[in-house]
């Protein structure tokens, strides 16, 4: 909880629930409840996916098991009784009718299946790049880039991504091309609570982190 110092020992603030909300937005924190479940681990996440997929496939297998033996019963019984020659006419049509609709069962079953497991798949793409996606920001904030240029940058730095190039190098030959576009700003960076310092700029800067980057004081003169 250090990040918390600051605030508390920021002097001339008084110490209100809205001031907290209000320094803590200046600062662009990212504070999670874990305790309520906001905020999940990636590998606690593919493990949940792949117990979901466990579960769709089982759930399938079930009613699969569930429906053949009922068409093997129908279909041995059929056996028996032609082998006796007691099936009539009228059961011979109803036995055809169970098997017809057996069938369409188990076709409805595997297209719920694949419908399923299809959905899935596109949820787990989706967090995949939501993922890839917050971690490419917090790659360029730690680099300097500047929140301004944040979904620009990332859009384009992403267009740079191939099989030999991955974005680390991207950024890194972005940011040595256009120095500009980063902050020249050394040390002055906030915490965040996913991991990783934010740099800011300095008119942003209180006056207890311009003192430690060695800046004058800018409120309390």
């Amino acid at each position: 909880m250090d990040y918390l110092k600051e605030f508390f020992e920021e002097q001339g603030t008084e110490k209100t629930f809205e001031a907290f909300e209000k320094w803590a937005k200046e600062k662009k924190l990212n504070i999670a409840d874990l305790s309520k479940g906001d905020y999940v681990a990636k590998a606690k996440a593919e493990r949940l996916a792949a117990d979901k997929e466990t579960a769709i496939k089982a759930e399938y297998e079930a009613k699969l098991k569930a429906v053949q033996e009922e068409m093997d019963k129908i279909k041995a019984d059929a056996e028996a009784k032609s082998a006796n020659l007691s099936e009539t006419e009228k059961e011979k049509l109803e036995r055809e009718k169970k098997l017809k609709d057996l069938e369409d069962k188990m076709e409805k079953a595997s297209k719920k299946h694949e419908d399923a497991i299809k959905k899935l798949s596109e949820e787990n793409e989706a967090a995949k790049q939501a993922s890839l996606l917050a971690e490419r920001k917090s790659l360029y904030i730690q680099a300097g880039g500047k929140q301004k240029n944040l979904d620009r940058d990332i859009s384009f730095l992403s267009t740079l991504v191939t099989d030999e190039v991955n974005f680390e190098t991207a950024l890194e030959t972005y940011k040595s091309d256009n120095p500009d576009v980063f902050s020249e700003l050394k040390g002055s960076t906030i915490p965040d609570l996913k991991g990783g310092d934010k740099p800011t700029d300095t008119e942003s800067l209180t006056d207890s982190e311009r003192k430690r980057i060695g800046l004058e004081p800018k409120y309390n003169k």
